[in-house]
């Protein structure tokens, strides 16, 4: 199946791969990078491309305690949406690349030792099912990686920094900004994301993806938090209570610290 429209204001553009240095997770490090476009270029240009990447992870670490963020997400859920879910996606991944089935890697070879952004860009809406598969786990890798981050223990509240100035710039104020993203979030049909955004004019933006989805796949965004409503992100906790854990989570856990630092 080909993957589901990404509502957002910004242009969806299949030939047009956008990134911006994202904290990659290994640990509690991180490093950031700047933008850059990969849209029409070849192969060796891209991989010229100055931007900061993130190679395929050997292994998967939570940047806080499994307990942290309870009693909002309780190490019950993180047991399954961090150990089995994030987990599964890598393990998946992995196991696409070492296959040796010529079906398979008639796709997947010119995979093998790329970064997840760029395998990312290479298997957006491609219909075959080795890279769809190879699309959905690196881009679940991807985004489940950066949702860890966009989350602290004693987040949430009322942001500082130059995400505060940007959030005043573009919605008016937190209490307009604050009603949007929980409404995006709410309202994703079925699975997906809620992303907060800065676009091409320096303004930010709240959209939502579907599936494994992500800004990284529109031509002018730079992610700087997003919010996971997969049933699995939640559902332990919360059951079919949607709109009660994303308000949790964006009064109680959001990472101002990691947006300030995505804007750079």
């Amino acid at each position: 199946m080909p993957n589901k429209k990404i509502s957002t204001e910004a242009e969806a553009n299949p030939n047009q791969f956008n990134r911006r240095e994202f904290l990659g997770i290994s640990a509690a490090t991180a490093a950031v990078a700047v933008i850059g476009e990969i849209g029409g270029m070849s192969e060796a240009a891209a991989a010229s491309a100055p931007f900061s990447s993130t190679p395929i992870p050997a292994e998967l670490k939570l940047p806080w305690a499994d307990t942290a963020l309870a009693p909002t997400i309780t190490a019950n859920t993180l047991s399954f949406h961090y150990g089995k879910h994030h987990k599964g996606y890598l393990t998946n991944l992995k196991a696409l690349l070492a296959s040796t089935d010529p079906l398979v890697t008639k796709y997947t070879k010119k995979l093998q030792g790329k970064t997840l952004e760029e395998i990312i860009a290479a298997t957006y809406n491609k219909k075959d099912p080795s890279s769809l598969s190879a699309y959905r786990n690196a881009a679940q890798v991807w985004n489940h990686s950066f949702y860890w981050n966009s989350l602290k223990p004693n987040g949430g509240g009322m942001p500082t920094g130059a995400i505060a100035t940007l959030i005043n710039s573009s919605f008016g104020d937190y209490t307009a900004f604050r009603t949007k993203l929980i409404a995006a979030a709410v309202g994703q049909f079925g699975t997906g994301w809620a992303w907060v955004v800065l676009d091409s004019k320096k303004k930010l933006q709240i959209i939502s993806t579907g599936d494994a989805d992500s800004p990284l796949t529109i031509k002018g965004l730079t992610p700087l938090l997003t919010i996971d409503v997969w049933e699995h992100a939640y559902y332990l906790d919360y059951q079919n209570g949607r709109s009660a854990h994303v308000t949790a989570v964006v009064d109680k856990l959001l990472n101002w610290d990691f947006a300030n630092t995505n804007l750079g």
